[in-house]
């Protein structure tokens, strides 16, 4: 009974938030009430364990949160996601952005807070979306999200990894080992498998998409729009279509660009992404020392 009673939990959660638009706080609150008092516990076992645990939790993770949102923060006053971001373009092409952004974010970024992820990554969202079709928005999205939640439960030190890890005291290092696999896999699969979706009519843009691009990224998008035109007209294996789609790609969320004659657009991007890199090497070596 203990496992029904959960599934239903989680099904009234999910339904709460999603279906109800009821503040995630309150519905898992709500929620947890409900599977103290189905299984016996009682209300003064309920709220005492709904109290003590999220002690417990904020313990492992209070700090984490801190320094993650102060590392967003970092990246977007310098301008680094931006400029990692165009390079990706400019490597893979806009049509393997969604991939590579679903990879980068749940390889490289859990260590940044998810929201603060969300702020980042989602201008990036708007102006590539026209330049990956009438489907781009969605993809894009879906990537992002993917990305994003799947280095949080995945990978160290992502906030739902550090708190697991914390509570049932499995070794950081292990579970570092273990998530750099499983977290980018999981992204990937499942962006590719709402790449499938999206060619139903799961979709519905007259309905699910705002009437417009903000103004503010119209630009971008028209910018990505030509540079995929100009290399599909290139011959193929000439030197042009790369220098194309790299022009084209060079506004990618031109929202969060630091001026060219700064001192942090001159610092090398590795530098930029040490405060996310060194954690993640100390960690690694912390499993085979």
């Amino acid at each position: 009974m203990v496992a029904l009673h959960t599934l239903i939990t989680i099904v009234v959660v999910v339904l709460l938030i999603i279906r109800f638009k009821v503040d995630p706080v309150i519905s898992l609150v709500l929620g947890c009430v409900y599977l103290g008092l189905a299984t016996g516990v009682g209300l003064g076992g309920t709220i005492e364990a709904i109290t003590v645990g999220f002690g417990e939790i904020m313990i492992e993770v209070g700090l984490l949160i801190g320094f993650g949102v102060l590392i967003g923060a970092l990246m977007q006053s310098t301008g680094a996601f931006t400029r990692l971001v165009r390079l990706l373009v400019r490597t893979v092409g806009a049509h393997r952005l969604p991939y590579s952004m679903a990879a980068l974010l749940s390889m490289i970024m859990p260590s940044i807070y998810v929201d603060v992820q969300v702020v980042l990554a989602a201008p990036v969202a708007r102006s590539a979306a026209p330049a990956l079709g009438k489907r781009g928005l969605p993809l894009m999205a879906s990537a992002i999200g993917t990305g994003i939640f799947s280095g949080y439960v995945f990978v160290v030190p992502g906030l739902a990894a550090i708190s697991i890890t914390g509570l049932m005291g499995i070794p950081l290092g292990n579970w570092l080992l273990f998530g750099l696999v499983l977290g980018p896999v999981t992204a990937l699969l499942t962006t590719f498998v709402m790449k499938l979706m999206l060619r139903t009519n799961y979709w519905k843009a007259e309905t699910d998409e705002e009437e417009s691009v903000d103004s503010e990224f119209a630009e971008v998008a028209v910018g990505q729009a030509h540079a995929e035109d100009s290399e599909t007209s290139v011959a193929t294996g000439s030197g042009g279509g790369a220098g194309t789609n790299g022009a084209g790609s060079a506004d990618v969320a031109g929202a969060d660009s630091v001026p060219e004659g700064s001192k942090a657009h001159e610092l090398p991007l590795l530098v930029l992404f040490l405060p996310i890199l060194v954690p993640l090497l100390l960690i690694g070596f912390g499993a085979f020392a």
